[in-house]
């Protein structure tokens, strides 16, 4: 059986030198030293400052928690897009609001640019890194307010450009399954120091320097467990970047020979935790199936058919048409892609493509 996904996390070894910190400090949660530690590597990453950056207990709580320090004004309604996992319209439901799906654009597999206002989600496609300048294009001034679900992108954290005029928050998440992980975690970047100390605040339980909740908020911790993880997997970042980025190229140019694209980011270059393929039509996508399930070639619906056609949302309102988002679902499918894939599973798997599309 070739998987379709395997983490590649810290082994103990590696672990350890951390865990012997948590034992000497005798502190396992509660803004501890590894967190603190974990939020100004991450911040020196991106040339920023302690003080714009801020890590969860998952991602998904992240951006609960992004809504609701925001200070917008939503009017109740979030614009999001269809083609995002469950954690985004999940994540605005949490926060009391409801979501609004909206199409995607078939170039970059992201929300159109004319839903792109203050009062919607941006969703940077499996990886893709961030251009807050690019998405400041279609705001309208410079006192509006973008908040980016780019999950899967802290790997290709050099590639951000986060020159703003606008104030911005960027989710980020570090569950297993990311080049970065910490099991489960979320990290918070933002140009605005007073919205992510408001966040602080809101992860845990609103208070701010007493024991009396100040503000609304939960427990969204990280604990120092988690952090030592991620700082683990930071300090594996180079290595593990390197081979993550040979099996990209080689799933790359596989898919270019057979004249399809891959997803976004893989297609321009980036590395992302994920080999998603764009076929020719719906027919094509099942057949495949077929012969992946035959060879017991693990495949995957990353995003399945879109949020907009789950159970759990068919009272959600659409902004009509999603056309974009249906073909995206009908012709694209997640093909097996972790650190431990070899080139020969690479191959079977593009022979495999080949037989089904000639």
């Amino acid at each position: 059986m070739i998987r379709v996904a395997i983490p590649k996390m810290p082994n103990l070894k590696e672990l350890e030198p951390y865990l012997l910190k948590i034992e000497k400090t005798d502190t396992y949660s509660n803004n501890g030293p590894l967190k603190l530690e974990l939020e100004e590597i991450i911040a020196a990453n991106f040339g920023l400052s302690k003080e714009n950056v801020a890590v969860c207990s998952n991602g998904t709580l992240g951006l609960v928690g992004l809504i609701q320090t925001s200070g917008i004004k939503y009017s109740k309604k979030i614009i999001i897009p269809s083609w995002t996992f469950v954690a985004t319209p999940l994540s605005v439901i949490s926060a009391g609001f409801t979501p609004v799906f909206a199409d995607v654009d078939l170039r970059t597999w992201g929300m159109k640019e004319e839903h792109i206002q203050t009062g919607s989600i941006y969703v940077s496609p499996f990886g893709y890194p961030v251009s807050i300048p690019d998405l400041e294009k279609r705001l309208n001034n410079s006192n509006e307010t973008l908040i980016i679900d780019a999950a899967a992108s802290l790997s290709n954290y050099k590639y951000f450009d986060l020159k703003a005029k606008n104030r911005f928050a960027i989710m980020l998440s570090l569950h297993a399954t990311k080049l970065i992980g910490a099991g489960e975690g979320g990290v918070i970047i933002s140009n605005d120091t007073e919205w992510v100390k408001k966040f602080r605040i809101w992860t845990n339980f609103g208070f701010d320097g007493s024991r009396d909740s100040d503000h609304l908020g939960t427990n969204a911790k990280m604990s120092e467990y988690s952090a030592a993880v991620a700082l683990a997997s930071l300090a594996n970042y180079e290595l593990n970047f390197k081979k993550f980025k040979t099996i990209s190229e080689q799933c790359r140019n596989g898919t270019k020979k057979l004249n399809l694209i891959s997803h976004p980011a893989m297609t321009d270059g980036y590395v992302s935790p994920y080999w998603i393929i764009k076929l020719n039509d719906s027919k094509q996508k099942r057949d495949l199936i077929i012969e992946l399930n035959k060879l017991e070639i693990e495949w995957r619906d990353w995003w399945s058919s879109g949020c907009h056609a789950m159970s759990a949302f068919k009272i959600i309102k659409n902004i009509q048409p999603l056309d974009n988002t249906k073909i995206l679902a009908d012709s694209t499918i997640g093909l097996p892609f972790h650190y431990y894939l070899k080139e020969s599973d690479i191959n079977l798997v593009l022979q495999v493509i080949s037989k089904v599309i000639s």
